[in-house]
C-alpha cells in the first residue's frame, strides 16, 4: 500500500466504514420495533459506551 495516494486511503477506509455502519443497521430496518423493556436497555447499554468513551479517552 506504499504507492497509493493518501486521498485514496482515506476514501476507501471511509468507504469500508459506510458500509459496516449500513450492514450494522440492516437487522434494525428488518425487524420488528423492539418493546421497551428492550428498547431501554439498549438505550442505557449506548449512554454507558458514550460515558466511558469520553471519560477514558
Amino acid at each position: 500500500m506504499e504507492g497509493v495516494s493518501p486521498v485514496t486511503l482515506g476514501f476507501l477506509g471511509s468507504l469500508a466504514a459506510g458500509s459496516m455502519t449500513a450492514i450494522g443497521a440492516l437487522p434494525v430496518l428488518i425487524s420488528k420495533a423492539p418493546d421497551r423493556a428492550v428498547r431501554d436497555l439498549a438505550l442505557g447499554f449506548a449512554a454507558g459506551v458514550m460515558l466511558a468513551a469520553s471519560f477514558f479517552h
